[in-house]
């Protein structure tokens, strides 16, 4: 999936491949990623940051994942864990918060969980002083329900949060959209439907303009609607994208 910033919204692109013909490949497991999002964002002292440890199953099932969160303790102090809205079910670790780290470890049942936005945690702190909080995800687990528990996890993106000594405090960065497909889940496999249907979600994000063609580089314009999804019957075989931006909404 092409991700790429469009002003001052983020946008989403999701290459749709469609002929009428089934490719038989073998099936490579994905590398699944853990990231924090909101990834950015300006608050002022003395108030609380809140974001969400997620997770990206990179397009396999997974059912279970452990990881630890570090965060500048100078700048951020931890005040909560919550689980609310979690993809886990049940908890082998914690969760569980420190003044320096959070740490936890969780699973699900069968089917498990496919997708790019999995809720874990939310962690939240209390702005300390003025400067940079870092947050960054140790990952050490992501895996596979696939019986034997393939270890799926493969990296882990950080989030960066300005700190700033007076003032209002500014709303947090919208988090680039997650695009996925029901009926095309994969982007390099070719399937033999025209009707092509699409979810997406972004956390900060209200409002959204979204399009669907065979250009690879539109940004996608017209009214802004609060819609996250999507079914379109395709004209023709070959590749289609559908592109989709993220805004907090009506200034």
């Amino acid at each position: 999936m092409g991700k790429f910033f469009v002003g001052k919204v983020i946008t989403s692109t999701l290459v749709v491949l469609g002929i009428f013909a089934f490719l038989s490949i073998p099936h490579a497991l994905a590398a699944a990623s853990f990231y924090v999002s909101p990834s950015s964002g300006t608050y002022a002292v003395g108030t609380t940051v809140s974001a969400n440890v997620m997770i990206d199953s990179g397009g396999d099932a997974i059912n279970a994942g452990e990881g630890e969160v570090f965060f500048s303790s100078d700048i951020l102090e931890y005040q909560s864990i919550s689980t609310s809205g979690s993809i886990f079910t049940f908890w082998t670790s914690g969760p569980s918060g420190s003044s320096t780290k959070v740490s936890f470890g969780g699973g699900l049942s069968n089917p498990g969980y496919s997708g790019g936005a999995g809720k874990v945690v939310t962690i939240t702190w209390k702005a300390k002083k003025e400067g940079i909080g870092a947050v960054t995800i140790n990952g050490n687990k992501i895996l596979a329900n696939d019986g034997v528990g393939t270890n799926l996890y493969n990296t882990s993106s950080s989030a960066h949060f300005t700190i700033s000594s007076t003032g209002t405090t500014e709303k947090p960065g919208i988090a680039s959209p997650i695009v996925q497909s029901s009926t095309h889940p994969n982007q390099s496999t070719w399937y033999n439907s025209r009707s092509v249907s699409l979810s997406w979600s972004s956390s900060g994000a209200k409002e959204y303009a979204y399009s669907y063609d065979r250009t690879s580089l539109t940004d996608p314009s017209g009214a802004d609607s609060p819609t996250t999804n999507r079914t379109y019957d395709v004209a023709s075989d070959g590749i289609w994208y559908f592109h989709v931006k993220g805004k907090t909404g009506h200034s």
